[in-house]
């Protein structure tokens, strides 16, 4: 069967000049305005091809302490479409990551007890965030806000970012949130505001924040209509068929969590167009997509081990020096000897009786002495 897309090609090529270039024109047109139906949906058009959002839950918490920049940085780097934490304020008007309203799950230090909004951001600051999570290995501290966008937008273009604001915000709280959003030139479609009810989404809406989001923990909470609906429940009703199916066909982005009570499996069945996923490996996995491989380590340091020296060369043969002969005092000079004679003689009690040195004779010639060859550098491991 052929595609209507077949039939608009082969008119316009078919088609006069001018009035190609009329055909062309009014494709393009209508390209764009579907692309932008889809944007301003709340779907966007990687959704609407077929896209499945993936949001790393707290960022990719099955690996990192949750909600820290660890857990952020191996989330983009592991593949997922989304990161989403929750955001509290300390008690001195600091907007923090973390999910629980107590640090007494997540934190570990001196000081580190008690609610949140009863801390100020000088003690929650050195908290360790992540000893309970890794031992020694995660002395890591809590973000701020701004920390968290920040490092975000940084290190990726593309993922979306899911601001869970989980108490009643005031006014100024949500003018807070949206403007340090903004301070990152994030408060666009990358970013999403979800709030537990319509008061903190209103005041969110005021403060000018771009795209907002609704958690869905009964079934009345569908009658609310946002571009976001993030399912969370104990029971299984909240995730009807008929909600869900109502939701997607207005276009909504509909994000069940993990554990809230489905499965990553028993979600896919319900037809929603994404999840919040507590271990992103696994539920990349069952989606049908691989974490990208991890980038090759960086090669070790190479250690240059010191090369063997070589033996030194064995000292070159002395020419002997040959000695002269001591001449006698009261005696002519006696004719020499020739070489193959022994000892001449002299007469006795001669003064000069000392034997004479034999004349000295050319040492045999041998070819010189070569080095020992240098011993190979150890191959470094």
């Amino acid at each position: 069967m052929s595609h209507p897309n077949d039939h608009a090609a082969a008119e316009i090529e078919s088609a006069p000049r001018r009035r190609r270039r009329r055909l062309l024109l009014n494709t393009a047109i209508a390209g764009a305005v579907a692309v932008g139906a889809l944007a301003t949906s709340g779907i966007g058009t990687a959704a609407a091809a077929g896209h499945f959002e993936v949001v790393a839950h707290r960022g990719d918490m099955a690996d990192d302490p949750e909600s820290t920049l660890e857990s952020f940085g191996d989330a983009i780097k592991h593949g997922a479409d989304g990161i989403e934490f929750d955001v509290r304020f300390t008690r001195d008007g600091t907007a923090v990551a973390m999910h629980d309203d107590t640090v007494d799950r997540t934190t570990r230090g001196a000081q580190c007890k008690g609610l949140v909004d009863e801390l100020t951001w000088a003690i929650l600051s050195m908290c360790d965030a992540g000893s309970w999570f890794g031992g020694s290995h995660y002395p890591v501290r809590v973000p701020r806000l701004i920390d968290a966008v920040t490092y975000i937008g940084s290190h990726s273009n593309t993922v979306h970012v899911y601001l869970h604001i989980k108490p009643k915000v005031s006014q100024g709280q949500a003018n807070h949130l949206v403007n340090v959003v903004k301070s990152e030139s994030m408060n666009n479609a990358r970013t999403d505001f979800v709030g537990e009810n319509d008061t903190v989404l209103k005041r969110l809406r005021k403060a000018g924040a771009y795209r907002l989001g609704r958690m869905v923990h009964s079934k009345k909470d569908w009658k609310h209509n946002y571009p976001v609906m993030v399912p969370f429940s104990s029971g299984t009703g909240v995730l009807g068929s008929k909600y869900i199916k109502a939701a997607l066909g207005k276009g909504d982005l509909v994000l069940p969590v993990e554990g809230a009570p489905l499965s990553v499996s028993e979600i896919l069945k319900t037809g929603v167009n994404g999840l919040y996923a507590n271990n992103l490996e696994h539920a990349l996995r069952i989606v049908g997509r691989s974490m990208p491989a991890d980038p090759a380590p960086p090669a070790p340091a190479t250690v240059l081990l010191p090369l063997a020296a070589p033996a030194p060369p064995p000292p070159p043969t002395p020419t002997p020096t040959p000695t002269p002969t001591p001449k006698a005092a009261s005696s002519p000079a006696a004719t020499p000897e020739p070489t193959s004679a022994a000892t001449p003689t002299t007469a006795p009690g001669d003064p000069s009786s000392a034997p004479p040195t034999q004349p000295p004779t050319s040492p045999p010639t041998s070819p010189p002495t070569q080095p020992p060859p240098t011993a190979a550098p150890p191959k470094n491991g």
